[in-house]
């Protein structure tokens, strides 16, 4: 996830913005993960059956007083249960329920159960802060993910800029995922692969998600909002946890709301997150009017409505909730569509954790291949 403008924004814009009061459904304690359970492998896998996911934080970091580099595991638990809350749907908007459940990690690859459940510290002997670029992509950082197939890898570091700011503008980058050339009906968007199942031994790259630790302590206040924000709260345009569920979108399938390619962020209008329940827009020239609309105030109060405001390929303006957009945007919505594409994911692909829907529609299952494999990698921010 790219963030272009740094804001914070008071609360009285956003009372409006936010959900009514209706929107408000009854959740876990603030912050706090669901209680830990086990996948069963012999559940009958339907749309409402809940995925219970692990997530491992892998936090590399140089100086351990350092609290944005050292993150405390107490931060991260919270952040997932944040997490939960906003793919539960409903809770702070109009949203579909995806039906999964984000749990720290019990035990590590050995079954041993974790003295921080959910949370590996790493000393990075490196140049720092890193280069995200390259970390995806380096097959030596394999070493440090544990089995994607039973966990979720998330790494935790902050990332390096080369354009002489404190702060680097990309606040979160995943691997979109692979899947297999047996599934008749595998997702547009997506690469894939001959085998019809993979593990760490073969990989070239480290697939995984990656979040900037220097803005892990933002957010906004709905969180912690009694009424999570029903009434109005402050807004934090590179709120971790938006940030975190916008890369985990990309990791189960999602692509991004507004038109683009596997390279840039295209001056044009077209549907490419190939989810017809997303209104698709012109990325490029909402940036341009931002930008010229910024410029008119001269000190005045901005209204945080226009800012918000996005004009659709086709169809009436709407305004930005959904959370594989960019800034500004609100954070609260996953469509029907997108959740059908991560269930998908889910059921299907590789190298995710999770049981698995039987290969029943194929054109020939392929044995799973011996060591290093030259896999397609597709990164999005």
């Amino acid at each position: 996830m790219k963030n272009n403008i740094f804001l914070w924004l008071c609360s009285g814009l956003l009372l409006l913005a936010s959900c009514t009061k209706d929107d408000v459904v009854a959740t876990p304690k603030t912050g706090e993960p669901t209680t830990t359970k086990q996948d069963d492998d012999k559940a009958t896998i339907t749309d409402t059956y809940t995925y219970q996911l692990p997530i491992i934080f892998h936090v590399f970091y140089q100086d351990a007083t350092n609290m944005t580099q050292h993150v405390k595991a107490e931060r991260l638990k919270t952040m997932v249960g944040y997490l939960n809350e906003l793919y539960k749907g409903g809770v702070y908007g109009s949203s579909s329920a995806v039906n999964v459940n984000f749990q720290l990690a019990q035990k590590d690859e050995k079954g041993n159960l974790l003295s921080t459940p959910g949370v590996e510290y790493i000393q990075w002997t490196g140049e720092y802060p890193i280069d995200f670029q390259k970390f995806m992509s380096a097959k030596s950082n394999v070493q440090y993910l544990w089995e994607p197939n039973d966990y979720i890898n998330i790494m935790v570091y902050p990332f390096k800029t080369d354009d002489g700011e404190q702060k680097s503008g990309t606040l979160g980058i995943s691997h979109l995922p692979l899947m297999p050339k047996a599934l008749t009906d595998s997702l547009e968007g997506l690469s894939r692969v001959d085998y019809t199942s993979l593990s760490k031994k073969n990989l070239s790259y480290p697939f995984c998600t990656s979040i900037n630790s220097d803005y892990i302590y933002d957010e906004s206040t709905r969180y912690t909002a009694a009424d999570k924000g029903a009434k109005g709260y402050q807004f934090s345009s590179v709120d971790v946890n938006v940030t975190l569920a916008h890369e985990l979108g990309h990791y189960l399938g999602l692509h991004h709301v507004f038109t683009e390619n596997d390279t840039a962020t295209l001056d044009s209008c077209a549907d490419t997150d190939y989810c017809k329940d997303t209104p698709s827009y012109n990325r490029v020239e909402y940036e341009k009017q931002l930008k010229d609309y910024l410029a008119t105030l001269n000190g005045q109060q901005f209204d945080l409505y226009k800012m918000l405001e996005r004009q659709p390929c086709t169809g009436a303006p709407f305004r930005a909730s959904n959370f594989m957009d960019y800034d500004l945007n609100l954070g609260f919505q996953f469509t029907d569509n997108q959740v059908k594409r991560m269930r998908t994911v889910l059921y299907y692909g590789l190298l995710i954790p999770g049981p698995k829907k039987p290969l029943n529609k194929v054109r020939g299952i392929i044995a799973p291949p011996e060591g290093v494999v030259n896999l397609p990698m597709k990164l999005r921010k």
